[in-house]
C-alpha cells in the first residue's frame, strides 16, 4: 500500500434547459432571493456533507417550501444543466459532484463521515467542502495498488503523485461516468503510459495531484454558496485558462450553454 500523508495542495454535454412551464410562472420574488434549483441542489449537497446521502423529494418539498410538481421540475432542470446526475429513468440523483452516491475508486473519509467521488478531481471536490482533515483513498490506476492521502487545513502532501485525465473536457458529458472513471491517480508517468497502453486507452492530460487540488477548489469551492448555478461553457473555459490549463485537451467552444 502506498500511504501519502499530509501536512501540506491549497484549496467545485453542453445542453441546455428549455422553459419549462413551471418554474416561468414563479413571479420574480419567488426567484429573486434563491433560485428553485440552486436552492435543490445546496440541499442536495449539504445532506451529502451532513449524512452522506442526498435528500429525498419529500425533504426536498419540506426545506423548500414548494409544491412538488416544482420541486421535480427543479430536479428536472439541474438534470438537464449538468448539475445533477439522475439514475436513468428515475428523479433519483446518482452524481451530485464532487459526490457520488454508489460506490467509487475514491472514499473521502473524516471525522463528521464518509463520502465517494467519482474520479480524483471530485474526491479533492469533496475534501473543499466537507469538515477536515480528511483522508483520500483510492487504488493507483484503478488495479492494485492502494493510496491514502491525508488533507488537512486546505493542504495535501507530499508532492509527486499525478492525476491522468484520458478524455478532453469537451467530450466528458458524452459519458461523464466513463470520463470519471478514467480519470485516476498514478505514482509516476511511466505507470500512466504501460496502463495507457494495456487497456488500450488513449494517454491525456497529465496533471499533478497539487494541481487537481487547486482545479477542484476553484471548480467546487462555491458549490455550498446560495444561487450557485452551473457554469456555462465560457465560464468554464475561463476558469481552466486561469489555472494556466490551456492545452488542447481543455479547450471548450464559445458558448453560453451549461458546462
Amino acid at each position: 500500500m502506498l500511504e501519502v500523508t499530509t501536512k501540506a495542495i491549497i484549496f467545485g454535454g453542453k445542453r441546455s434547459f428549455s422553459e419549462n412551464p413551471i418554474l416561468s410562472c414563479m413571479s420574480p420574488s419567488e426567484t429573486d432571493a434563491e433560485p428553485l434549483d440552486s436552492a435543490v441542489h445546496r440541499i442536495y449537497l449539504t445532506r451529502m456533507v451532513e449524512r452522506g446521502f442526498p435528500a429525498t423529494l419529500a425533504e426536498l418539498v419540506e426545506s423548500t417550501g414548494r409544491p412538488a410538481t416544482e420541486v421535480r421540475a427543479a430536479v428536472s432542470m439541474l438534470e438537464a444543466n449538468h448539475g445533477v446526475v439522475l439514475h436513468p429513468g428515475t428523479l433519483e440523483p446518482w452524481v451530485i459532484h464532487p459526490f457520488s452516491t454508489t460506490p467509487t475508486l475514491f472514499y473521502v473519509a473524516g471525522a463528521a463521515g464518509g463520502w465517494w467521488a467519482p474520479c480524483i478531481w471530485c474526491a479533492l471536490g469533496v475534501a473543499v467542502l466537507v469538515p477536515g482533515p480528511v483522508t483520500l483513498s483510492t487504488i493507483l490506476g484503478g488495479e492494485h495498488e492502494r493510496c491514502v492521502l491525508h488533507y488537512a487545513e486546505g493542504k495535501l502532501s507530499p508532492t509527486g503523485l499525478l492525476a491522468h485525465f484520458p478524455i478532453p473536457v469537451a467530450r466528458a458529458w458524452d459519458n461523464v461516468h466513463r470520463h470519471c472513471a478514467c480519470t485516476l491517480l498514478f505514482a509516476d508517468r511511466a505507470s500512466i503510459d504501460d496502463w495507457c497502453a494495456r487497456h488500450g486507452i488513449h494517454r491525456g492530460e497529465v496533471l499533478s495531484v497539487e494541481k487537481v487540488a487547486e482545479l477542484a477548489r476553484v471548480w467546487y469551492g462555491g458549490h455550498l454558496g446560495p444561487r450557485w448555478r452551473k457554469p456555462t461553457i465560457d465560464e468554464a473555459r475561463e476558469r481552466f485558462a486561469s489555472l494556466g490549463l490551456t492545452s488542447p485537451h481543455w479547450e471548450l467552444p464559445r458558448s453560453a450553454q451549461r458546462f
